[in-house]
């Protein structure tokens, strides 16, 4: 998988000859590494969201995607119930990542709580933000 500065995204098999399995056009430059788990890649843009997409060739690509307080220059922190995304001069948003049944009828992201981070303006995760975000994420629900 492959991103460009352009908001393009694809997926290519390997072989003799690459083919290009699938691909994804974001609404902005896609900023940041990409995660993967075994079915999804989470990726940020700096269109304002933080997008899933479905990695399996035969499905509908994307999953959802939630929309953040200002454009997005860093990629998302993936855990295995929660996406977080540090918005500079904004703080951190965390999305249930996979939908809850009880938090509405339609799938897509639910947030479950964004807090500012007064002058934080680093562009990068730190030990003391990633220990912040742990210890305000503990209890993450609807």
């Amino acid at each position: 998988v492959m991103a460009s500065d352009g908001g393009d995204v694809m997926a290519m098999r390997t072989g003799i000859q690459p083919i290009q399995s699938w691909n994804f056009q974001a609404g902005g430059s896609i900023v940041g590494p990409l995660v993967i788990d075994s079915r999804s890649l989470y990726l940020a843009s700096s269109d304002t969201y933080v997008y899933r997409l479905n990695l399996d060739p035969k499905a509908e690509r994307l999953i959802w995607r939630a929309q953040c307080d200002a454009p997005l220059e860093t990629g998302p922190w993936v855990t295995s119930n929660t996406v977080y995304q540090f918005m500079k001069n904004v703080g951190v948003m965390a999305i249930i990542r996979i939908p809850v049944p009880h938090c509405g009828p339609r799938p897509g992201p639910v947030t479950c709580w964004q807090n500012p981070v007064p002058g934080r303006t680093c562009g990068h995760r730190t030990k003391k933000l990633s220990s912040w975000i742990t210890k305000r994420a503990s209890g993450c629900t609807c």
